[in-house]
């Protein structure tokens, strides 16, 4: 191939690779950095507990890690939340550690 092929080559793969990019992302959600969903942070900056992942719910006032995935796995498991204090029923947040972060989150629709 000579040079000329070459450039016409890359060119043709790298339009093929925009539009196979375009076309996957097409209708998504856009993402931040770490994988959430932007629609996971409210306005006022709540977060909200039927859309957030686990690493954002994890930066909640006494949300580790264990805490976040059991938190996604009782959605995942059960469907959304209907009220804050449906967190309640997560093994490990009692009240005391729910008045902790309630006014850092909120409760949409889900998905």
């Amino acid at each position: 191939m000579n040079r000329r092929s070459l450039i016409v080559a890359g060119a043709v793969l790298l339009l093929i690779l925009i539009a196979a990019g375009s076309r996957a992302f097409r209708g998504k959600t856009a993402l931040r950095p770490n994988g959430w969903r932007e629609e996971a942070i409210a306005p006022d900056g709540a977060i909200d507990i039927n859309l957030a992942d686990a690493d954002l719910l994890a930066t909640l006032p006494g949300i580790g890690e264990t805490l976040a995935e059991r938190i996604v796995g009782l959605r995942d498991g059960n469907g959304p939340f209907q009220a804050p204090e449906d967190l309640l029923s997560v093994y490990g947040i009692g009240e005391g550690k729910l008045d902790g972060f309630l006014p850092r989150i909120t409760v949409s629709g889900g998905e």
